[in-house]
């Protein structure tokens, strides 16, 4: 297929085209942006990922301080009894 750049056609979709890129939108279901947009867009969800993930590690963490808070108390009991006269 060849392209001729004096068709009316042609010259239409450039327009379209380069207007989408200088307006920087959305043009016929086609998304033209600035590159440090997309990489704003591509750091923005890897960061919110990141943070989806800290947090079920902070709850996984908070379960486990749980724990060894019981057993604190529990060795903290023992050690009372032992202190005890009898």
């Amino acid at each position: 297929m060849e392209v001729n750049p004096k068709d009316p056609k042609t010259l239409m979709a450039a327009v379209v085209v380069v207007a989408g890129a200088l307006a920087g939108g959305s043009v016929l279901g086609f998304t033209i942006e600035p590159e440090e947009t997309t990489a704003l867009r591509v750091a923005n969800a890897t960061l919110t990922e990141r943070a989806s993930n800290l947090e079920a590690q902070v709850e996984g963490l908070e379960g486990r301080v749980g724990v060894l808070e019981e057993i604190v108390a529990d060795c903290s009991r023992v050690v009372a009894a032992l202190n005890t006269p009898q």
